[in-house]
């Protein structure tokens, strides 16, 4: 019980000021994944000024990249290729949703066209 609140406690913590999709974010992910989120935020915190900006890119992005690997890894099992797959899927999303297709993609050195 106490865990879970401590958990929840942190999750406010770090959506504090972001809107409530933020916070469903890192539930949806691994108890793990969501702890490194949580724990990257408040210490990211501490040291600079973060912005809701800054809150809201990070918690995305992460909590996209950790519901890619759909609970199958932690970021402690992943490696330089899972990122950058993620990251090719996220420009690859970006020409899609912006009708963008006759835009080169540089993968692994070759061009594509998509």
């Amino acid at each position: 019980m106490l865990c879970r609140f401590l958990f929840a406690r942190k999750v406010n913590l770090i959506t504090e000021g972001l809107e409530p999709l933020y916070t469903k974010g890192l539930v949806n992910i691994s108890n793990e994944n969501a702890q490194a989120v949580i724990d990257f935020i408040l210490n990211t915190k501490i040291e600079v000024n973060l912005s809701n900006n800054h809150k809201r890119n990070y918690n995305n992005v992460l909590t996209k990249l950790s519901k890619l690997y759909n609970k199958k890894k932690s970021f402690e099992q992943m490696n330089r290729e899972d990122i950058l797959l993620f990251h090719i899927l996220n420009i690859i999303l970006y020409y899609q949703n912006n009708n963008l297709t006759k835009h080169c993609i540089m993968i692994k050195y070759k061009h594509c066209h998509i």
